[in-house]
């Protein structure tokens, strides 16, 4: 097994701060120093401790709400595109995004680097509340709404329900309880409608409030 995957199953830390710690010097294997990402070790043998430095900077862990802007990827970016990484105030450039928000989607997503918060957020035992507001290009019926709402089989899994309130004319607020790659464009399209703008604005108990594109917010953690 490679080191950072198993730090992060045994919740001593993320996989990205694994791998800041191995550049630091700050990991070792059976009372030896990793030198180098993905080395390869026996959980059932192996002896893994973190250097007294590395247990400081877990100590201190950051949490931060962020208006991630449109266009800007969350994960992998290629090599013509933008990460969150790449944008992001320096000071947080070691914290990773919970989850996703697709590049043509824009709005709160949450920032850290401990592992273990960003485990509880995700977590199908522990649902969070995320809504969003919409654009569509096509107005969408009552009978529309319904069939979004009981859920639906996209990708072969049926979607739970949600909840979808109409604000105005071809303008939505949806809040879903789970978190699956495109669900809303998805859903809508399958009504016989196109989703033209994203944005999210709450997760769990977090607000995206009164952010603009690329500010960000130290929030607390919560469960």
């Amino acid at each position: 097994m490679r080191i950072q995957k198993f730090l992060s199953q045994q919740n001593m830390c993320s996989r990205r701060q694994a791998e800041v710690f191995i550049e630091k010097g700050w990991i070792y294997i059976n009372d030896k120093k990793v030198s180098k990402k993905g080395q390869l070790m026996d959980p059932e043998k192996d002896s893994v401790r973190l250097a007294d430095e590395a247990k400081e900077v877990l100590k201190k862990r950051t949490y931060i709400k962020y208006y991630k802007p449109r266009g800007i990827i969350t994960h992998s970016p290629g090599s013509n595109e933008e990460s969150i990484q790449d944008i992001i105030d320096p000071a947080y450039k070691h914290c990773f995004p919970i989850g996703r928000l697709d590049k043509d989607s824009e709005g709160l997503i949450l920032l850290t680097d401990d592992g273990v918060f960003a485990k509880q957020c995700l977590t199908n035992d522990n649902p969070h509340q995320r809504d969003y507001i919409i654009n569509v290009s096509k107005s969408l019926t009552t009978e529309m709404i319904r069939k979004c709402e009981r859920g639906m089989i996209i990708l072969g899994k049926k979607t739970k329900p949600c909840k979808l309130k109409k604000i105005s004319n071809k303008l939505y607020q949806i809040t879903l309880f789970e978190g699956k790659n495109r669900q809303i464009r998805r859903m809508i399209q399958k009504v016989g409608s196109h989703v033209t703008a994203l944005k999210r604005i709450r997760f769990g108990p977090i607000l995206l409030d009164n952010l603009t594109p690329n500010q960000i917010q130290i929030i607390h953690p919560f469960s």
